[in-house]
């Protein structure tokens, strides 16, 4: 199994001077990800959740510079309430639900979603702690729905149209997941659901709880494969 092949499969540069630095990464990482080394493995977590963090960090900041040029009033989405604290909580609800379904359904497109999961992630989430799940998963809502819902559906309403807007917004949060194209659709129809939480609640605190719960539940459950994984090796 070829692990580090997915890990790095984003990079698709073909000039040479990148390949070979490319397929010298492949070559580290491959021996990282095997057995006899596990101390790698965790530096190779490690590295890939401090990027994580760093990458949905600048989400955000990107997301703000973008908002603040489409003049999006930024203080209006973010207003706290415990109607709207509620509301992330209960809309997280169906989605865990259907996570939990597509965990164990033999539709032939859901299982390749798990299997390329189990390639390129799940291994090395047996080597994050709780915390660093729920940092991740937290820097992830806050800085995915500043972008989608923020910058660009609150960014693009007064222009198009709600409906329109939150379609865009949508797509181009599916766009933004392309591991399948299941994934895609997938992700696409997760998005118009955000997109209609954040327009009926009227700010992106309802829908940056539904996202970071999620990705705090699922996340948990994966780690739960990956450590059994790991202790079937020992």
């Amino acid at each position: 199994m070829r692990l580090s092949r997915t890990l790095l499969a984003f990079d698709r540069t073909s000039d040479p001077a990148c390949d070979a630095v490319r397929n010298r990464g492949l070559r580290l990482a491959d021996r990282a990800l095997s057995s006899e080394h596990p101390w790698r493995v965790y530096i190779l977590a490690q590295r890939w959740f401090w990027l994580g963090c760093v990458f949905e960090t600048l989400l955000g900041l990107g997301a703000l510079a973008l908002g603040l040029w489409l003049d999006v009033r930024w203080r209006e989405l973010w207003v706290l309430s415990p109607a709207n604290a509620a509301a992330g909580v209960a809309f997280a609800v169906p989605l865990l639900a259907f996570f939990g379904w597509a965990m164990h359904s033999r539709l032939r497109p859901l299982a390749q979603i798990r299997e390329l999961l189990d390639e390129r992630f799940v291994p090395l989430l047996g080597y994050w702690s709780v915390g660093q799940i729920a940092l991740i998963s937290l820097l992830a809502g806050i800085g995915e729905e500043a972008l989608f819902r923020g910058s660009l559906q609150a960014g693009l309403t007064p222009a198009l149209g709600p409906l329109v807007a939150g379609a865009l917004a949508a797509v181009a949060f599916g766009l933004g997941h392309a591991i399948t194209p299941a994934y895609v659709g997938l992700a696409m129809l997760v998005g118009a659901l955000l997109g209609w939480e954040a327009h009926v609640t009227g700010g992106l605190l309802a829908p940056s709880l539904t996202h970071a719960l999620y990705d705090f539940v699922a996340l948990l459950y994966l780690r739960r494969g990956a450590w059994s994984s790991r202790n079937n090796r020992v």
